[in-house]
């Protein structure tokens, strides 16, 4: 049931088509914000986090709710990385300015991403954690709220041999009461992407299942293919 729950209402936040709250947002702050937000979280994984912010960096517009919750899932994902692959993690948050755009670099020195699966974490339900842990759903998500500021993320393995998740967030101009002109991850949107595409959902719960199943169907995916098990799903 609170596995239901929580698939569930990453979908809602993930297929969501309110209109954004725009308002001036300074980028150092909110991380700040959200730093402090997960203090006490943050002290169960012992990992040091350092931040390097270039001062006076000007306001953007932007709903700062929904970048809070997309450093949010960027700091839980290395925290939990990290957290299996060594004693000693470390993150830097840095911040920069880039022509019109401001740079935001979440970097870690956990295991990085395997070069055959980098280009996919941004595709929906797709995940490497533990089915206790992930829903595959909050790197789309997050993918999703940088286009809907004109924005963009990008993902790299560093120097550190852990990854680093690049976010460019352009400088808008935007006067009081005017709604920006913000790009939405609609249906269509589906439409184009899954039309042709099988997917196969294997989980030994049935609801888990027929909750994914019918989530498929709405995102138009050509065939959902249901497993209860890895020996059904290999015959499938």
């Amino acid at each position: 049931a609170e596995r239901a729950v929580r698939i569930i209402k990453s979908l809602l936040d993930f297929s969501r088509d309110g209109e954004s709250s725009f308002e001036k947002v300074d980028i150092n702050n909110l991380i700040l914000k959200t730093l402090e937000f997960l203090k006490l979280y943050l002290k169960d994984f012992q990992i040091d986090i350092t931040t390097n912010l270039q001062r006076d960096l000007p306001s953007i517009a932007a709903d700062s709710h929904q970048l809070q919750q997309v450093f949010v899932n960027l700091i839980n994902n290395a925290c939990q990385a990290m957290e299996a692959y060594r004693t000693d993690g470390e993150m830097i948050i840095s911040t920069h300015l880039s022509d019109n755009n401001i740079i935001i670099k979440f970097e870690d020195n956990g295991p990085g991403i395997p070069d055959n699966i980098i280009n996919k974490i941004f595709i929906p339900f797709f995940t490497t954690k533990k089915v206790s842990r992930g829903t595959g759903l909050g790197l789309s998500l997050s993918y999703s709220i940088l286009k809907k500021h004109q924005g963009n993320i990008d993902v790299r393995n560093n120097e550190m041999g852990g990854a680093s998740f690049i976010l460019k967030m352009p400088i808008i101009e935007k006067k009081q009461g005017q709604t920006a002109n913000i790009p939405r991850f609609e249906g269509r949107e589906f439409d184009h992407k899954f039309k042709n595409t099988e997917v196969l959902i294997i989980d030994s719960n049935a609801l888990i299942c027929n909750l994914i199943s019918n989530v498929a169907e709405v995102m138009n995916f050509r065939k959902a293919n249901v497993a209860s098990n890895c020996s059904e799903a290999f015959h499938l």
